[in-house]
Order: C-alpha cells, then sequence, then structure tokens
C-alpha cells in the first residue's frame, strides 16, 4: 500500500531568499549518513516539539524523522549525504527533508516535486533510484563537484604524492581516499583541466610539477605527426569519455622523449598549457596526482 501517494499537507518556515521549505510525509527512513572517516553522521535524538522548524533553521540539518511529540532525529549533510527514503514503505513514521518547491503550491504527492537541496555545493537535485529510494548526494569533505553535459556527476581532489609512478597514485586513489573505490581522473573539460592546474599549482608551491591524471595512449605516434593522432587517449576511470580536453590550445604532446615513448597524461602546474604525455613509469617531477569517483555509483560498503 502507497502511504506516500499524499504528503503531509505541511510546508513549513520558507525562507526569503530561497524557495527552499520543509515538506513532510509518511514513509520510512534509513540510516545512511556517512562522515568522511566512514562513521554514521547524525546528531541522535534532539528535544524539540517543533522538528521541521528547528531542521529549517538548523543549517547544518538536512532530514529529521519525529520520535515522539517531544525529541526529532536529525540527519545533518556533513561530507558525503546519503538519505535513503523508502517511498513504498508506508507505515506511521513521519520524516521531513529540506527541498525547493515552486512558491504558493502544496503538491499533492511526492511524484509532483523535483526534489532539490540547497547545499553548501549549490543546488542539485535528490536522485530517485530504481529501487524505490529518493537519495542526495553531497561530495565527501574535501573534494570538489563536476556536473558533466553526459549526465555524470564526478567528485575530484588533488593528491600530494611526491616521486609516486602513476600505479602507485592510483593505488593511493583507490586505497587511501574516500570512498574506496576511488580512481585517477580522467578530464571531461577544459574547466575541469583548468582547476586541476589551479590545485597543482598551490600544492606544489608555485613549482614546476607534474600531477598524474587517468589516460593511456591509444595507438603510437611521433612527435610530427598532428595534433589530432597524438591527442588520442583512453580513460582508465570508467566514467570520463571524449577528448573535450586535449585540445591543441589546451594540451601538448610529445609522443616520445628520445627512444622513450610518453603515453601517460599529466597535468602540468605551471604552463601556458595544461595537460602533456609522460612517460607512464617516471617519478621524475612527479608533485602528485588527482582523484574521482562517480558520485551516484551504487556501491555498497
Amino acid at each position: 500500500m502507497r502511504l506516500l501517494s499524499l504528503l503531509i499537507p505541511i510546508l513549513v518556515i520558507q525562507s526569503v531568499w530561497t524557495k527552499m521549505r520543509m515538506i513532510q510525509f509518511y514513509g520510512h527512513y534509513e540510516t545512511g549518513y556517512f562522515t568522511e572517516d566512514g562513521q554514521v553522521d547524525y546528531k541522535g535524538y534532539v528535544p524539540s516539539n517543533n522538528c521541521s522548524g528547528d531542521c529549517y533553521n538548523d543549517a547544518t540539518c538536512a532530514a529529521y524523522k519525529i520520535i515522539d511529540p517531544d525529541y526529532c532525529e536529525f540527519a545533518t549533510m556533513n561530507s558525503e549525504l546519503w538519505i535513503d527514503m523508502n517511498l513504498e514503505a508506508g507505515g506511521n513514521q513521519i520524516i521531513g527533508i529540506k527541498t525547493e518547491i515552486p512558491e504558493d503550491t502544496c503538491p499533492a504527492n511526492y511524484t509532483q516535486v523535483d526534489f532539490k537541496m540547497v547545499s553548501p555545493e549549490g543546488i542539485f537535485s535528490w536522485k530517485l533510484y530504481p529501487t524505490g529510494y529518493w537519495m542526495f548526494k553531497m561530495c565527501w569533505k574535501d573534494w570538489s563537484r563536476f556536473e558533466r553535459s553526459d549526465g555524470n556527476v564526478a567528485c575530484i581532489r588533488v593528491v600530494d604524492g611526491s616521486g609516486l609512478t602513476k600505479e602507485q597514485l592510483n593505488y593511493e586513489c583507490y586505497t587511501g581516499n574516500a570512498p574506496y573505490y576511488a580512481s585517477l581522473a580522467g578530464v571531461y573539460t577544459v574547466e575541469e583541466s583548468v582547476w586541476m592546474r589551479e590545485e597543482a599549482a598551490m600544492h606544489s608551491n608555485g613549482q614546476p610539477s607534474n600531477y598524474w591524471i587517468s589516460g593511456v595512449r591509444d595507438g603510437t605516434c611521433e612527435g610530427t605527426d598532428p595534433h589530432d593522432m597524438k591527442a588520442t587517449f583512453k580513460w582508465e576511470d570508467n566514467m570520463t569519455t571524449g577528448s573535450t580536453a586535449l585540445t591543441e590550445a589546451n594540451a601538448v604532446f610529445s609522443c616520445k622523449t628520445e627512444e622513450t615513448e610518453n603515453n601517460c597524461l599529466v597535468i602540468m602546474s605551471q604552463s601556458s598549457q595544461i595537460i602533456s604525455d609522460i612517460n607512464c613509469d617516471t617519478t621524475v617531477s612527479i608533485g602528485g596526482g588527482f582523484c574521482i569517483y562517480e558520485l551516484h555509483r551504487e556501491v555498497k560498503v
């Protein structure tokens, strides 16, 4: 029985600067709020007889559960935020979320609402998964969010790793950074590469350094070949596609240095062009690299 088809007709405090409101409905609420160290992130029981108003006025509160007339449980939006709401569960449990909805409206059911959350990263939609759960996620602390035109949402961060090989840096992405399935980052747009160079420049203290990214040359080339022939790479992060960032204005390729093939990609911290090719096993002038994970990838830890 779908008890969630009717929203509880309570839309509380509305900001004068945004259309953000609290919306309540019956349903099932699962705890899935993770901090950067993987621990459940919620404030626990909070004395309150106005859960919706108190959550709304708490900048860190993203959702709440009414425990009894005098207590709530607040979920925060720290780090990567998972909020799972089973829309099929029904029951008498009352939960509430922050969302943007059109002004002067009170939707009759949740299918009429494009749930959106104002977060420190910006205003983004909740995502409805095939399992029937609505989820809102933010990138983990210290990761930056990139909305890509292919529909993917990438979370990327720079990692210091002076003198590490590409393989070692990729291992560092996978094991040393939450979430555990991160890998070396591919570059989807010129704008992403510009941000990466800025990050690399800050982490290298203004010194010329190279920072590993995903990408291995697909085929062979010579230094005298046209740019398009030298710019054929395969991304290895399982989410980046295309070669938009590998334009002649944004990337410079040598193909070989003497007899050494340069088949892997780096971000150069100090250069008019941003992306270049180097030997895949080198450690010379390496300052670190960039890790990536797909925000809406469904992974059970």
